[in-house]
């Protein structure tokens, strides 16, 4: 299969990731970027199969590199590794898919102490499943203009998270995923902004589009514009994605009911199924972004 070939590439480079050549060989990485409460981490819970912290404010606070690998032997596996604040190397197995999100906001914790601020520390996860695709994700914190958790004034605080996307994505071996909600005037997205700057011709930034299902009844038609890469086009285009919204988390629904739900949407939605399946889907995304990586390589 498609995931067998590309697997060893993926080891090889999680390997010299591991050994702290990402720099110096200029790896390839796919860099996940977007304005603040933009479903970035939606995205990412479909993805990855597993939940990720949420909440008011700044939530990401630090860089996530997230490499998942589709495992042999059919078990799930997790690790995490960062220096705390203190410059001491922690690291430690994750028992299950259900205690990620608390070991990312331990992680959190003791890389920014009790002040809560951004931090440009990297936390390095490793998730291991038979349903993971082989990936790598770096999740950067959204771009903030208040943080009612941290001291920070927000003028600083925009600065800080501008210039840790800018870092990130000034790379030519970087592909730069920009996540964008359809509820929002797309024209003013300072995600989309930056990865214009850093990309002007778009030829390294894949637009992801959320809340598909949220869009005002008039708005629908100019929506899919967007979404068939027609109102602001890339070259590689959009994907539209419909992952869990704040009403389904509250009710606790399932990443895999939240997959059917996806589905069940496109194959219905009087706009939203008119998108080629190529353009829509979490699953398709998934797959996508193997593909430009494994090109990449």
């Amino acid at each position: 299969s498609y995931n067998e070939q590309i697997k060893p590439c993926y080891d090889q480079i999680a390997k010299l990731r591991a050994l702290g050549f990402a720099k110096e060989l200029r790896l390839p990485s796919i860099v996940v970027i977007g304005d603040q409460s933009t479903g970035k981490s939606s995205v990412l819970e479909s993805i990855s199969g597993v939940r990720f912290p949420r909440g008011n404010g700044v939530v990401t606070l630090c860089p996530l590199q997230l490499s998942m690998r589709t495992s042999d032997d059919g078990k799930w596996r997790g690790n995490i590794r960062y220096y705390d604040t203190y410059g001491k190397l922690m690291k430690w197995d994750i028992d299950g898919p259900e205690d990620v999100e608390d070991a990312i906001q331990e992680a959190q914790m003791r890389i920014t102490g009790n002040q809560r601020n951004v931090s440009k520390s990297i936390i390095e996860m490793t998730l291991e499943s038979p349903e993971l695709p082989n990936l790598t994700l770096i999740d950067l914190p959204g771009i903030a203009r208040y943080n009612h958790n941290s001291a920070e004034s927000g003028s600083s605080l925009h600065q800080l998270t501008t210039d840790i996307i800018k870092e990130y994505i000034r790379r030519e071996e970087t592909i730069i995923l920009v996540v964008i909600p359809l509820t929002s005037d797309t024209a003013t997205m300072e995600a989309l902004q930056l990865a214009k700057d850093a990309d002007p011709y778009g030829m390294r930034t894949i637009g992801v589009l959320t809340f598909p299902d949220l869009v005002n009844k008039g708005a629908q038609e100019e929506k899919l514009m967007i979404a068939r890469n027609i109102t602001y086009p890339l070259s590689k285009g959009y994907v539209t994605v419909k992952c869990r919204n704040q009403e389904d988390i509250k009710n606790r629904k399932s990443l895999k009911d939240a997959k059917a739900d996806e589905a069940l949407f496109f194959n219905t939605d009087p706009f939203f199924k008119q998108l080629d399946s190529m353009y829509r889907g979490s699953d398709t995304l998934a797959r996508r972004l193997s593909e430009e990586l494994l090109y990449l390589v």
